[in-house]
């Protein structure tokens, strides 16, 4: 007659490997005040015994954790890219996502600090020095420059989370805006407004730096919903208004799809053309809190930023300070926003 034999615990295996459970606990975390050594151990006993977690427990303390405010205020870093350490933070969309990842990082008991890893990077291994001395154990990755290379961070013992798609190097967390809907939709309210011929004008930049998904969402419409001119554009990189102007006059869009800082509409105008009387526009990509926009997607950066650290803070309670196996992509959609340049919805 067999017997009940009760499951591992961490008691159990503290008891056989002759170490604390403390100890125990904190290595089935990865917590790095545990040597590499004994973490590899303890977890390869774990494995052998059958250890699991018991879900309930695990839950609980995930939840205890999330709501115990730090009285220390732990430090988050904001690591920028650029010339200067203010200059990632110049354009409206990553000025409102360091605000808003700032409010929910003190929301949640921490504090967010800005870290500046110098021009193309180039600082960004002492940087991660400091931060190592320092104790900190998050940070959240601002957008960047497109040629940024590889940065010399210390990915295998802290949780980085990314804000958008544009550094590639490493696989990490990301939260960004859901580009591939948010074009769509606009392309969508434009065919409901009675445009037919609707055109895509932006840079080639634009496009690589959230992986084509403008471009895909936009093809995606056009075959769908009908309606589109027959080629899309993305100026050059010399004389972007001379190919914008061959563009529109061999495609004849009644309709264009463009993006911050919206250059196409002074180049329109300059030719004698009137918005949205002779041709409609709207932006993918609408600054917040400015009245005077152009119509179109008004990306929800606020949304964006608390989701990323919503997803820092939780890896920094459950102590999984690594670079993910499975990394996690969470996709906040815009909303559209009527304005002056394109046909008043209600005529």
């Amino acid at each position: 007659m067999s017997r009940n034999v009760p499951a591992p615990n961490v008691r159990t295996m503290a008891k056989e490997l002759g170490v604390s459970r403390t100890t125990v606990a904190l290595a089935l975390r990865n917590h790095p005040s545990v040597a590499e050594a004994t973490r590899l151990k303890i977890q390869s006993h774990a494995e052998r015994v059958g250890y699991r977690e018991n879900p309930l427990v695990t839950a609980l303390m995930t939840h205890v954790r999330s709501r115990r405010q730090t009285t220390d205020g732990e430090v988050i870093a904001y690591l920028t890219v650029g010339p200067t350490s203010q200059d990632a933070l110049c354009a409206p969309t990553n000025s409102a996502y360091f605000a808003a990842a700032r409010e929910q990082a003190e929301k949640r008991g921490f504090r967010l600090e800005l870290f500046w890893l110098g021009p193309e990077g180039a600082n960004a291994r002492s940087q991660a020095r400091v931060m190592r001395n320092r104790g900190i154990r998050g940070a959240i990755l601002a957008p960047l420059p497109i040629e940024t290379g590889p940065l010399a961070l210390d990915w295998e013992h802290q949780s980085i989370v990314a804000l958008g798609y544009s550094y590639r190097h490493t696989t990490i967390h990301r939260a960004t805006h859901n580009h591939f809907t948010g074009i769509y939709s606009c392309y969508e309210r434009l065919r409901q407004l009675g445009y037919h011929r609707i055109g895509l004008a932006m840079t080639t930049e634009n496009d690589l730096r959230v992986r084509h998904y403008w471009l895909g969402g936009f093809l995606a419409a056009r075959q769908v919903l009908g309606g589109g001119c027959p080629r899309t554009l993305f100026f050059d990189a010399v004389k972007p208004r001379d190919h914008f102007l061959r563009w529109f006059r061999s495609n004849r869009p009644d309709a264009i799809i463009g993006i911050h800082p919206d250059p196409a509409i002074k180049w329109l105008q300059e030719q004698g053309l009137r918005i949205p009387q002779d041709v409609g526009y709207a932006a993918v990509d609408l600054p917040p809190g400015k009245p005077k926009n152009p119509a179109g997607i008004r990306q929800s950066s606020e949304q964006i930023a608390d989701a990323a650290v919503e997803i820092l803070t939780n890896q920094i309670f459950t102590n999984r300070l690594m670079l993910p196996t499975t990394p996690r992509l969470l996709l906040i959609d815009g909303v559209w926003v009527d304005g002056p340049t394109v046909r008043n919805p209600a005529l």
